[in-house]
């Protein structure tokens, strides 16, 4: 269900919207698992159904999770529209990184580092630090869509 969820905020999919999940490289125990617990995965991950993908078989235009050697798959379809996607993701990495410069600027800044509180510079510090973690997620979800 985590996985799920992750897939969705990672590929800004509503939750209202039902996916079919598709396992690769599921053991059989994996296999056990999600029938027994497919009523939960199609209740709190709406999930509309769960196929197992044989071996060798090649996936494409799909977000992936990993748990172990299993590997989720969403087919993404007609879910999102890239071209959309790609604008939003480019407009939210050009926000981030303008906050990003300017906080490094004003850690940058020696009279600000002496002058402020310690409180405050720390909390600065802190959100360079949360802004630079923003920055390489919002990458690594354009690289995602730029792959489908």
């Amino acid at each position: 269900i985590s996985a799920l969820r992750n897939i969705r905020g990672e590929m800004n999919l509503p939750p209202s919207r039902p996916l079919i999940l598709q396992l690769q490289h599921a053991s059989d125990n994996d296999r056990r698992l999600a029938q027994a617990f497919k009523p939960w995965l199609q209740k709190l991950g709406r999930v509309e159904s769960v196929w197992i993908v044989p071996e060798g078989v090649p996936v494409a235009d799909a977000a992936s999770a990993l748990l172990g050697d299993l590997k989720l798959l969403v087919p993404l379809g007609d879910l999102i529209d890239r071209d959309a996607e790609r604008k939003r993701l480019g407009r939210e990495l050009e926000k981030v990184g303008v906050d990003l410069q300017r906080a490094t600027a004003k850690l940058a800044n020696p009279n600000f580092v002496e002058r402020a509180p310690a409180a405050v510079v720390e909390k600065e510090r802190a959100r360079a630090v949360e802004l630079r973690q923003a920055l390489e997620k919002l990458s690594e979800q354009m690289a995602k869509v730029a792959a489908l």
